[in-house]
């Protein structure tokens, strides 16, 4: 039934036409086949599928759930993936327990009946030992039981413990269909326009009566109630520091369940009461005060280092490759941006590659650390240069000069640091022809000398690490790439103690192509809360469970799945986490677009500011966007905030890649940096002149109270004083040779 006209009605009007896209597009589930665990099980897991539909309108529950039932159980539904008609693709299991879902009452009761003594047990257990293992199971094996909603808010309540807050909203939403919109939203943002004072009546009652599609899943069930939950999730924006979003919680909480009552933690009152009790607490806590902000980068007086540290520019050969070895003819490609070292910090001490060397240097003042000469570990140290014409480097039957090495290259992503070990993606760097150049991730203990402590290589056949380690919690996760007839990407996920793998999970199939992969690409991991998202230039973002290596979902651009680029990238891409929202900006659709975590539906997409656009990072309520231009956009609503310069046609153009510190964004141009304000764009410091790093741009890394800029020839610190004219240390603690 349409409802009343009203300019102020528009919640309602919207859940409707998301909720008529969302069931149109899954009236066709689509071939499996674009995104798909490459056994190709998917057409099958998609028939099969079909057939539980058919059988359910004949009213044969029996035959429909032993079918669901023996999907689930099936190894390969973990890892297919099946289209949700709206860009989406999840995985086959997902399918499976949201068609059990979209069960007509008297069959969920019959599977139910089946299923729910073994997860009562699941469940029991699992919540007496505060032993996820088993609640999951309960989630996997047996969503849809009458145990499968308190195992989700039982997980929630357990990832709020430890602070993994995204981890936290993303159960509790599985826990109750009331904390979306149907078209799978989180209900904060889908009621950021609404006047909950006027239509909160209406507003619950489409959510709860308007259907669900196949796209989205939570338990159809459920009987935790609707306040427990949204307190939770004030509760989850106060520890977070997010105060404008738990206040958009708490006033839902008071709008759909007002009445909703403790005692809470041994305190009786409304919910809504103790939520605001939450809030003002949270608020007190917040109120500004005279300490320094951690954060920040402090007056930037001078360079720290007595001169700046040359760098090796190095350029890696690219050609066009055929399948049978032959290089093609005609093929073109832009030079390539200078490769600009990027830089990590452990202490007080940098860590960078040089040429073919990993270097550790004190950040006051650029001295060798951790062994005399400062190297962690020594690969090539010298490269072939490339012939070039005119900005172009050209290949056609002549043969070309390929960049050759002795040794391993180090490429020019940062190390990662964890407790005191920093881990690198070492291997040829050249463009390879099949099988992929054998890439290999490295780990040296910057306490012991650099001593090495890991050495994985990669699976057997042409995968290739394509990309730098991540570790968190004793796990590495990287980013695996083959060169077969059609590129894959995929994720790994090994032990950073001992580097045996403990998963891998193919994650996306690009187009056939003639071409092959170059190993210096990279396709970084984020790690969000329990979930490891990948960006990539396929058009699509994923992101696979952090635990199990399943498959959650695959976001596809608006212009579907594209091919990858091969040679110097044609297509900036790249991605950013906040919260529970992944932010992600593509030159191929020339957009920005915020993703939701949990479920990969697109919240907003809006034009991307400049050609080359890559999100530098997320503070305060402001997405920050930079490549030539660089702009701000407000997370909720993706409304562009800032723009500079204002022109694509202006003579300044960025150039390199800056980085978000404190309250500030700092933004490189070929010899200049500009710092600006993240929520206003305001200017906040004069530019500072980076001619002497070679005036071709500059990475730039926030340090202590400094910021590491590495240029195309050389690289420096720029902080409070001046080391020509420093006398004393600005910085407290010892270097690590005192």
């Amino acid at each position: 039934m349409r409802p009343p006209a009203s300019s102020n009605l528009r919640f309602p009007l919207a859940l409707l036409a998301a909720a008529a896209v969302s069931l149109a597009g899954a009236t066709a589930r689509g071939d499996a086949a674009l995104l798909v665990d490459l056994t190709k099980p998917g057409s099958r897991i998609v028939r099969q599928l079909d057939q539980v539909e058919a059988l359910v309108e004949e009213e044969q529950w029996t035959e429909a759930i032993e079918l669901l039932e023996a999907l689930l159980a099936d190894s390969s539904a973990g890892v297919s993936v099946v289209s949700t008609g709206d860009g989406r693709y999840v995985s086959a299991a997902e399918s499976c327990h949201a068609e059990i879902a979209r069960l007509p009452r008297a069959g969920r009761r019959q599977y139910q009946a089946t299923v729910d003594p073994a997860a009562k047990d699941l469940y029991d257990r699992g919540r007496a030992a505060r032993d996820e293992s088993l609640l999951r199971r309960v989630i996997a094996e047996a969503f849809c039981s009458n145990w499968g909603d308190d195992a989700a808010r039982t997980l929630g309540d357990l990832a709020l413990e430890r602070g993994d807050f995204a981890a936290a909203r993303r159960w509790w939403r599985l826990a109750s269909p009331l904390l979306s919109d149907p078209g799978g939203r989180p209900l904060d943002w889908a009621l950021k326009n609404v006047d909950l004072s006027q239509h909160a009546a209406e507003v619950l009652r489409r959510l709860r009566e308007t259907p669900r599609p196949r796209a989205t899943l939570s338990h159809p069930d459920s009987d935790v109630p609707l306040g427990d939950l949204l307190l939770r999730m004030v509760a989850a924006s106060t520890r977070e520091g997010d105060l404008d979003r738990a206040e958009r919680e708490l006033a839902i909480l008071q709008a759909l369940a007002p009445e909703a009552a403790g005692p809470v933690s041994g305190v009786d009152g409304t919910l809504v009461d103790l939520a605001a009790g939450m809030l003002e607490e949270a608020r007190v806590r917040s109120e500004p005060n005279n300490e320094p902000n951690s954060d920040a980068v402090g007056p930037l007086v001078g360079r720290l280092w007595p001169k700046p540290t040359p760098l090796l520019r190095t350029r890696a050969a690219w050609q066009t490759v055929s399948r049978i070895g032959r290089p093609t003819s005609g093929a073109e490609f832009a030079t390539p941006t200078p490769p600009l070292v990027q830089t990590a910090t452990w202490g007080r001490c940098v860590l960078y590659r040089n040429g073919g060397a990993l270097v550790a240097a004190d950040l006051l003042d650029g001295s060798p650390q951790v062994t005399r000469r400062g190297e962690l570990h020594r690969g090539a140290e010298s490269v072939t240069s490339v012939p070039e014409r005119g900005g172009v480097i050209r290949f056609g039957f002549a043969r070309p000069q390929i960049l050759r090495r002795r040794g391993d290259a180090l490429f020019g992503e940062p190390p990662t640091v964890h407790r005191d070990i920093a881990y690198a993606r070492v291997g040829p760097a050249t463009a390879t022809t099949r099988p992929a150049g054998k890439t290999r991730i490295v780990g040296r203990d910057l306490r012991r000398a650099a001593l090495a402590t890991l050495d994985i290589d990669p699976p057997d056949g042409d995968w290739a690490f394509g990309g730098p380690p991540l570790v968190r919690g004793g796990r590495l996760y990287v980013t695996l790439l083959a060169s077969a007839v059609r590129p894959r990407l995929g994720v790994a996920c090994y032990s950073a103690a001992t580097g045996a793998e403990l998963w891998r999970t193919d994650v996306l199939s690009g187009q056939p192509s003639d071409d092959m992969v170059s190993t210096t690409d990279a396709y970084p991991l984020l790690l969000a809360g329990d979930a490891v998202v990948l960006a990539t230039d396929f058009g699509a973002t994923a992101a696979v469970d952090a635990e199990t290596g399943a498959l959650r979902w695959v976001a596809t651009e608006p212009a579907g799945e594209k091919p990858l680029s091969f040679g110097p990238r044609a297509n900036t891409f790249g991605a950013v986490v906040a919260s529970d929202r992944v932010f992600t900006a593509s030159t191929a659709t020339r957009t920005v677009a915020a993703l939701d975590l949990a479920t990969g539906v697109t919240l907003w997409r809006k034009p991307a500011p400049c050609d080359e656009a890559a999100p530098l990072g997320a503070d305060g309520g402001v997405l920050v966007v930079a490549g030539t231009q660089i702009a701000g956009y407000d997370t909720q609503t993706g409304r562009r905030l800032y723009r500079f310069p204002g022109s694509e046609h202006a003579g300044l153009r960025g150039r390199g890649r800056g980085c978000l510190a404190g309250d500030e964004v700092f933004w490189p141009t070929r010899d200049r940096l500009y710092a600006f304000e993240t929520k206003t764009g305001a200017m906040t410091r004069p530019p500072i002149d980076l001619t002497d790093l070679g005036g071709d741009g500059a990475t730039v890394t926030p340090a202590l109270s400094c910021l590491v800029v590495a240029g195309a020839d050389a690289m420096t610190v720029l902080g409070p004083i001046n080391r020509q004219n420093a006398t004393e240390d600005p910085f407290a603690g010892p270097s690590l040779t005192d």
